[in-house]
């Protein structure tokens, strides 16, 4: 059974599209502190969201608060790095399936 869903993410990827304003987004928002320099800790927070969301703390989340983040800007950036990682997935494993079904 073949998985349909949008040329857009299946054939050609999501460059330029949805996707690349995700990775945008999420640069921005790493990029939180005065002249754009990374805000470490943030930083830091997002590539576990992005890497093993399930090992994320409500003690990183109060620490982020505690450090000046506001309550907003950590659940957006959250959903924004969550998201992206999700579709990441989503295109490669439409790849493998492709791949599987070309037999390479």
């Amino acid at each position: 059974m073949r998985l349909i869903l949008p040329s857009r993410w299946y054939a050609g990827g999501m460059v330029g599209g949805p996707l690349e304003r995700l990775r945008a987004l999420r640069a921005a928002v790493a990029a939180a502190g005065s002249g754009g320099a990374p805000d470490a800790a943030l930083s830091g927070y997002l590539e576990k969201v992005r890497v093993r969301a399930t090992d994320v703390t409500d003690a990183e989340v109060a620490a982020l608060l505690a450090a000046g983040q506001s309550q907003d800007a950590v659940f957006e950036a959250t959903v924004v790095v969550a998201l992206d990682a999700a579709l990441e997935r989503l295109e490669a494993g439409l790849r493998a399936l492709d791949a599987a079904e070309r037999g390479t």
